[in-house]
């Protein structure tokens, strides 16, 4: 079995807490883009635009399986 040293040790810890950084940087973007998608099917159920709030609840849904995944991808950084 291999040894590693402090510094490998070190540089392994730092690219995994990058690799955690940019998922929370995913996960408010996806966050975001959710948000907004759920307020623009509101607003068009409201006003009526069936089909186009249909579409957008489609887009919604996989946006929120996306954040699902990311989600439990960041828990295994954890």
């Amino acid at each position: 079995m291999e040894k590693y040293s402090r510094e490998k040790i070190f540089e392994m810890l730092m690219k995994l807490r990058r690799q955690r950084e940019k998922l929370n940087y995913m996960i408010a973007r996806v966050s975001e883009r959710e948000k907004a998608l759920f307020d623009l099917v509101v607003k068009l159920h409201e006003s009526g635009d069936r089909s186009r709030a249909v579409l957008y609840a489609n887009e919604l849904a996989e946006t929120r399986k996306m954040l699902r995944i990311l989600h439990s991808t960041c828990l295994l950084y954890t």
